[in-house]
């Protein structure tokens, strides 16, 4: 049966001459679905201005590089040769000989390419770069295949092999800018290296066919400032060798721009008042449960139902102060905890006004001194009240709120719970699951007396421990409302020193860094760390603060045991300021428990060469991205050539 040619195709067929190496690189890969053998052969033909070449197998050509065998399949066909070839070929065709001693074949036009002589970076079939190690100290010497139609590893896996050698290594500054758009790898950008380079080392490194060679001289610690190095390169082509000047660019140095924020977090010690009616009660039993929730000692400081000659906001505005001013000697930060147990139903009665006014004049001067302080207050009312005046919404939590979370659940209303100053618990289950159906741990009188209609006492739960945190304010502190009621603090003096030579990298993959800010200087607006690389870059600055951002002014942290069917289970959580979320949401407070807060690979800073190329996390070198372009918002994460001046290796450049 005779052969035919049906299935035949070249996926490669690749012809490419150059003009200033007298070289014709012919490049193939056949299959053929029957027909392909040992005895199965390319051939090629062509013609120049003073001879024909007719058809010739072109194992048989005399080459000037290395070409080794390639396996590519069983009904496969591939390799490479480069005969030396002076005149330019015409009329190029390439062919399959399905057998050497028969007639059938599958020819076609071959892609081809004529590169007459010019700059060599443009017109050479090799060129020759360095990168650097991890420590910049050591360069690692490349060979790059350069064909207009096929690419650097796909030459070397059809198994061309280029000589070439090194020598003459020096360093020094190299302004190479204007010349990078054209000629990325600096090839040849100028006749010989640099007059005042320094030359180090010896020995030259001896000619190779390996892709890359690490050099045998390791950088002096005097080139630490320097960003390149230049060195004579000689590459094997079809006129013997060519001398050429190659550079390598020192990697960008980089490092975390800023390691951690230092903002020790204390527990606060709470002032503890009860403010109750003397002549009546409205009710003994949500009283009760006020000093429990409280841990108050029972004992009334202020009786609510007594005419004072300066009226009772002021009177309890004096009260509160004197407290704390005698408890400022003990070095520790304070809350005031309230309990405040009146008959008004109204939930804006005139001693609501009282007790914000009170609460307003003695807090209010406490905010902005450093600690020891008042960070707030607490209370816990008889009645939802609100809505808490905008004057206190930062530094009170009032309990019951009648502010109701933002998003309902599944579009139903909020349940009591929820809506009576909801605690979210740290396990993440949702509150109302937790507790729906039974007492919210801070009831309205109402609420727990028509709780008390259907159980006792003994299922109302029970208050273990009522904790607040706080950062501690040093007297250079500085706050800056960030939001209706967080809190963006700079603490110290923390403060990142840059200048315009310098760039930065943002890496959203390394965590959360929402509560990291920033301000180009005091009095400015806080900006958040994703923004800082092309801040600096658009309008740099010689210094930035570095602050964090607190949703809450502090933190209010309850430990619980709640009756639940038929059993107690004990629980912690959160009380989230103004109530305006889900009940549902686990809230982040591991902010709070962490003395340092690492900002670390969040925010990498390039010291020198940023306007270098840079290898990413595969290896391969990105020699069109400079760093300070390519990592704005990306992760740097390099993965950065390793070997000694002994070792050769094959570097991943497609």
């Amino acid at each position: 049966m005779p052969i035919r040619t049906s299935g035949t195709s070249f996926s490669i067929s690749h012809a490419a001459w150059y003009q200033a190496e007298d070289t014709f690189f012919i490049f193939y890969s056949v299959s053929a679905e029957q027909g392909i053998s040992p005895e199965s052969q390319v051939e090629i033909s062509y013609v120049t201005d003073s001879r024909e070449v007719p058809w010739t197998n072109v194992r048989t050509l005399k080459n000037v590089h290395t070409h080794v065998d390639v396996t590519c399949g069983r009904f496969n066909l591939c390799g490479s040769v480069s005969p030396f070839e002076k005149e330019r070929p015409r009329n190029v065709r390439m062919r399959l000989r399905y057998h050497r001693d028969g007639e059938t074949a599958f020819e076609l036009a071959p892609d081809y390419h004529a590169i007459l002589t010019g700059d060599p970076f443009k017109t050479r079939s090799f060129l020759v770069y360095g990168v650097f190690n991890e420590e910049n100290r050591l360069v690692q010497w490349r060979g790059r295949h350069q064909f207009p139609a096929l690419r650097n590893h796909e030459a070397q896996e059809l198994g061309l092999r280029r000589e070439f050698r090194m020598g003459e290594e020096s360093y020094g500054n190299y302004q190479d800018a204007s010349l990078r758009a054209n000629n990325p790898y600096l090839y040849g950008s100028r006749p010989g290296c640099p007059f005042d380079f320094s030359l180090y080392g010896d020995p030259a490194l001896p000619k190779s066919d390996a892709r890359s060679q690490w050099s045998q001289n390791t950088l002096p610690f005097e080139a630490a400032p320097f960003s390149h190095v230049c060195a004579k390169s000689w590459v094997k082509d079809g006129r013997g060798e060519y001398e050429q000047s190659a550079f390598a660019r020192k990697n960008p140095e980089v490092t975390p721009a800023f390691e951690k924020l230092h903002t020790p977090i204390s527990e606060s010690t709470p002032l503890k008042f009860l403010l109750a009616l003397c002549k009546s009660e409205p009710s003994k039993d949500h009283l009760e449960l006020q000093k429990q929730r409280l841990s108050l000692d029972g004992n009334i400081d202020i009786c609510l139902d007594t005419t004072f000659p300066e009226g009772l906001s002021a009177k309890l505005a004096s009260e509160f102060r004197k407290r704390i001013d005698l408890e400022r000697v003990n070095q520790k930060d304070m809350i005031l905890t309230i309990g405040f147990h009146h008959a008004e139903e109204n939930g804006s009665s005139e001693k609501h006004r009282d007790l914000a006014k009170a609460l307003e004049d003695s807090i209010g001067p406490e905010l902005e001194k450093s600690s020891p302080r008042a960070i707030g207050a607490f209370v816990f009312d008889s009645i939802a009240y609100g809505p808490v005046p905008d004057s206190l919404k930062r530094s009170v939590l009032w309990c019951p709120s009648v502010r109701v979370p933002r998003q309902q659940r599944n579009g139903e209303p909020p349940t009591e719970s929820e809506n009576s100053c909801p605690v979210v618990p740290d396990f993440g289950v949702s509150f109302g699951s937790l507790d729906l159906g039974t007492l919210p741990i801070f009831p309205t009188r109402q609420s727990y007396l028509s709780f008390l209609e259907k159980k006792s006492k003994d299922h109302a739960g029970k208050m273990k421990k009522l904790s607040f945190y706080a950062p501690l304010r040093t007297p250079i502190s500085e706050n800056v409302q960030s939001s209706e009621f967080g809190v963006s603090t700079f603490y110290n003096s923390e403060v990142l020193s840059t200048s315009a030579a310098q760039s930065f990298s943002y890496c959203a993959q390394e965590g959360d860094s929402s509560q990291f800010v920033f301000r180009p200087g005091v009095g400015r607006v806080p900006l958040p760390l994703s923004s800082f690389p092309s801040f600096h870059k658009n309008a740099p600055q010689d210094k930035y603060e570095m602050g964090l951002t607190w949703d809450f002014p502090y933190l209010a942290r309850v430990e619980y045991e709640a009756f639940l069917a038929a059993g107690i289970s004990a629980f912690s959580g959160t009380l989230p300021f103004g109530i305006g979320m889900d009940a549902r949401e686990v809230y982040g407070t591991e902010q709070w428990f962490r003395g340092d807060h690492k900002i670390g690979k969040k925010l990498l800073q390039c010291v020198r060469f940023c306007n270098h190329p840079a290898f990413d996390s595969a290896g391969v070198y990105d020699v069109r991205r400079p760093w300070n372009e390519a990592y704005l918002s990306a992760c740097y994460r390099p993965l950065l050539p390793t070997g000694s001046p002994l070792a050769a290796g094959f570097p991943y450049d497609p």
